[in-house]
Parts: C-alpha cells; sequence; structure tokens
C-alpha cells in the first residue's frame, strides 16, 4: 500500500515528535548521572547569564546541560510543526486532535518543570516529578505516532 503525501508527512512529524521527546529524556538522564544539572546556573532559558556560554566546549558540566537545553528547544519546535500540520490537515480526526492535545500540554507542563527543576537548584521532588512528567508526555507521543501510522 502506497503512503498519501499528507500520511507520509504526519508520519513523519510524529515519529520525529516522539523521537525528540526520548532523546531529550535520554539525554536528561546523562546530565543527571554526570552531575550536570546545573551546568548553566539558574538561568533559564540563558546558560550562566549567556545565550550562548563562552565556556560551552571547555566545560563538560555546561555542555551537557545546554545541549539538553538545545534538544528541548528543537523539540518545541518540532511540536509546533506537527501541531499546525495536524490541525491544518486533521483537525476532524477526533483521536489523533486527543492525543495531539494530550502530548503539547504535557509538554508544556514538562518545560514549566523544568523551569523551575533549574530555578530550586534540583530540587529532588521537582526533579522526579519532571521524569515522570517526561516519562508521560513520551508515551502520549508514541500514542500520536501511533495513531498516525493508521492514516
Amino acid at each position: 500500500m502506497r503512503m498519501s503525501g499528507g500520511s507520509r508527512t504526519l508520519k513523519i512529524l510524529t515519529l520525529t515528535y516522539a523521537g525528540m521527546i526520548f532523546l531529550a529524556i535520554a539525554w536528561g538522564g546523562y546530565v543527571r548521572a554526570y552531575g550536570a544539572g546545573m551546568g548553566c546556573g539558574p538561568d533559564w532559558p540563558l546558560c550562566n547569564g549567556y545565550l550562548i556560554p563562552p565556556d560551552l566546549f571547555t566545560d563538560m558540566r555546561v555542555f551537557l546541560e545546554y545541549f539538553h537545553r538545545i534538544i528541548a528547544f528543537l523539540t518545541g519546535w518540532v511540536a509546533l510543526g506537527a501541531t499546525i500540520y495536524i490541525l491544518a490537515r486533521y483537525r476532524h480526526d477526533k483521536p489523533l486532535l486527543l492525543a495531539l492535545v494530550a502530548v503539547d500540554t504535557l509538554l508544556l507542563i514538562q518545560i514549566t518543570i523544568g523551569m523551575y527543576v533549574v530555578a530550586t537548584h534540583l530540587d529532588p521532588f521537582l526533579s522526579a516529578t519532571h521524569l515522570a512528567v517526561a516519562s508521560a508526555t513520551f508515551a502520549a507521543s508514541v500514542v500520536l505516532a501511533t495513531l498516525s501510522m493508521r492514516r
């Protein structure tokens, strides 16, 4: 069976969205294991007061935390693209829209929690909540991608 251009684009977008969320979680786990969670200091969205920190390639903690933020930033753009595309082409597909709303809502919550994790210097409860919501976001993104495979 041959895919139409629209369904192919939908599949690519939703798989990329899920993949980016997975990458952010995996990279975040490495950041935490390395002890680099405060590599950018308490600044958010800046990194030690800079948009691009001068010690980005000389301090491994800064590098790891900064690129976790870059992955999250890029995930947000993929989310925006997927959302615009789905709303434009599949707005009458209720299961797909519900999954999209779930992923997007969880992603916004996740970003907000991440900001507070940094602001509270890695509060253990918020850090655990950050991982829990990330896991739920990834699960919802897998549902979204799975639904897109059926279109």
